[in-house]
């Protein structure tokens, strides 16, 4: 059986007892859609790019909603004002928004250094790559890692803050 998850084909085995008992038992490979190692780390950073995007979407969606549902609900610059809470939720959206470009244009600023550094070099390129282990996110650096968990939280909280400061503004 074929199904895919965020654009990722998984090779599940078939559905029912019928089939497996015919088929013998399944190979861990097939158990969990991989051929290889190599093949599920694939995977993996395909869905975590996947998701991290469905992430970056989702948070630039709600926050527009949620400048629209501020002056649909409270019709005029005055009346918005007017309401601490309203406003709070409008300031972490205007937070978010300038978090979300500084951080992207950090992290994009960021990789290019990293490109360049390898493209300068590439013997000490592979010579870096030759003694990084399982457990380093090579060719990352920790600094762009960190800038990217800085960036996924504030995509994740500010938005979802705004929202509620909304909802407390309405009740």
């Amino acid at each position: 059986m074929k199904e895919s998850i965020g654009g990722v084909d998984l090779h599940l085995p078939s559905q029912g007892t019928d089939d497996l008992e015919n088929e013998g038992p399944v190979p861990a490979s097939r158990t969990f859609g991989h051929d290889s190692p190599e093949d599920a780390l694939r995977a993996v950073g395909e869905w975590s790019s996947f998701w991290n995007q469905k992430l970056s979407d989702w948070s630039v969606q709600l926050s527009y909603a949620l400048v629209a549902a501020n002056w649909a609900v409270f019709g005029n610059k005055n009346a918005l004002l007017a309401s601490p809470w309203a406003q709070i939720s409008l300031g972490l959206v205007i937070m978010f928004f300038v978090t979300n470009l500084l951080l992207t244009r950090i992290i994009g600023e960021l990789l290019v250094r990293r490109y360049a550094y390898g493209e300068t070099d590439q013997n000490r390129w592979r010579q870096e790559y030759d003694r990084s282990s399982a457990m380093e996110a090579w060719p990352s650096t920790p600094t762009i890692n960190r800038t990217a968990r800085v960036l996924r939280e504030a995509r994740t909280w500010l938005p979802l803050t705004s929202g509620l400061m909304f909802l407390l503004a309405v009740l």
